[in-house]
């Protein structure tokens, strides 16, 4: 990956982080609490069966390299400042993804199964790249909370709203569930990703409609909200853009789905 962050640095940042008092978080700031909530949810394996990198290295290995594309965009403004994580989470019900600030991204083994292609699979993790890179969390939570107290969480010391935090990021909530207009922006950072890979950006719209025929995708849009708005707005994205398409490794992809436990 791009950037993966040491113990001695996390504690060297996590110390800074309720020492800068700009009116608005740092990205250190954000790498602080998105570590808190990491540490949190691989601390807690009843609720999140996160798979053991070393004994699961393939899948990890699969799902970062396509990330690690996507961040070479030159679209991704925070590409080296983050330290870009990929979690799975072992729980074929749940067909769903979420994010946490700093460069942390969830995937939950429901719907890494639910996608058609690998070209699907950039597309989700561009858009949870995106809302990551255009900081939509840390926009979120400051609207909760003053910088004071988001200074607080990420320096450790408010564990009950960091678990309300959790709550809100994996299942949303009246406070952390992205705008119709954090969405849209999503997802059109998410095709100027796309577009500067080889995989077929058009699938992005493809796994939108994948997702729309599932029957238990709830979670998702709950923190996800849909509009009918999005295909239209995406398609014209697409057409923008230059209307291309391009490699969907629908075979390897679906190899990848073996090796799901």
């Amino acid at each position: 990956m791009k950037k993966h962050l040491h113990i001695p640095l996390l504690l060297l940042m996590l110390a800074s982080c309720s020492e800068d008092k700009s009116v608005f978080p740092t990205l250190t700031q954000d790498v602080c609490i998105g570590w808190r909530i990491d540490s949190a949810i691989t601390a807690n394996p009843a609720q999140f069966n996160v798979l053991e990198r070393s004994k699961y290295a393939a899948i990890y290995s699969y799902t970062e390299e396509i990330l690690q594309q996507l961040l070479e965009s030159d679209g991704v403004r925070n590409a080296e400042a983050f330290s870009w994580q990929i979690r799975v989470i072992n729980d074929k019900s749940v067909i769903s993804a979420f994010v946490a600030p700093g460069g942390y991204i969830y995937l939950y083994t429901g719907i890494l199964m639910a996608l058609d292609n690998e070209a699907q699979l950039a597309g989700l993790l561009a858009h949870q790249l995106a809302h990551i890179d255009c900081r939509h969390i840390t926009k979120m939570l400051l609207r909760h909370y003053d910088l004071s107290t988001f200074e607080s969480i990420a320096a450790g010391l408010e564990q009950a709203e960091l678990d309300s935090i959790i709550h809100g990021l994996v299942n949303g909530s009246s406070t952390l569930k992205y705008s119709c207009s954090n969405e849209h922006e999503a997802d059109s950072k998410a095709m100027e990703y796309l577009f500067d890979t080889g995989y077929d950006p058009y699938e992005l719209i493809n796994m939108y409609r994948k997702l729309l025929t599932c029957s238990v995708v709830a979670q998702f849009f709950a923190i996800h909200p849909w509009d009918d708005g999005r295909i239209e707005n995406l398609e014209a994205a697409w057409k923008n853009l230059g209307a291309r398409h391009g490699e969907k490794y629908t075979e390897r992809y679906l190899d990848f789905k073996k090796s799901l436990p």
